[in-house]
């Protein structure tokens, strides 16, 4: 019995021995599962964070592209906004200097008719004037005449009658003497 406690004991030993060693080994596996399993874990946490970050910053980068294109269509519509405006200014500038260029083209035509005109109204005055003139010099002229005409028959009329008058004398002074 000894011998057969012995070996049961040995048995119960070994039996423990290679229990302990299959914990120790299964334990040792489990950690070293554990830690394959977390350095894994951690590998695809890194992973995930690596493509959640290239994504954030795929999209941040996106997003930048989209606001800078976004600004570049704002500055271009602006700048093409400006340049017509720009053109529109010229354009009703030049329609204005037109305008004015053709309103001073009718001004001094309107200056020049004016003048033409009053030309005519002055040179028609001063004929008027000097037909007057030349009138009113026929009309002197005339009475001129007609005044002499009148003293020549006045003074032929009072010699006649003077002449009358002093033969009708006479003969009264020779009637009576």
């Amino acid at each position: 019995r000894s011998v057969f406690n012995r070996h049961v004991a040995e048995i119960t030993e070994n039996s423990q021995e290679n229990t302990l060693r299959q914990e120790d080994a299964h334990q040792r596996t489990t950690l070293s599962m554990q830690k394959t399993q977390s350095r894994d874990l951690g590998k695809l946490r890194q992973e995930y964070e690596d493509v959640l970050s290239a994504r954030q910053i795929e999209s941040e980068s996106r997003n930048r592209e989209s606001l800078d294109q976004v600004q570049f269509e704002k500055r271009m519509m602006q700048r093409d906004y400006a340049m017509e405006q720009r053109s529109m200014i010229r354009n009703y500038e030049k329609k204005l200097q037109d305008q004015r260029e053709e309103y001073q083209s009718v001004i001094d035509e309107l200056k020049l008719d004016m003048e033409k005109v009053n030309r005519q109204a002055q040179k028609s005055k001063m004929d008027e004037v000097q037909a007057q003139q030349k009138a009113h010099e026929r009309q002197m002229t005339q009475l001129e005449q007609q005044q002499k005409e009148r003293e020549r028959v006045l003074i032929e009329n009072y010699e006649t009658e003077l002449d009358n008058a002093r033969k009708a004398h006479a003969r009264i002074i020779r009637s009576k003497g």
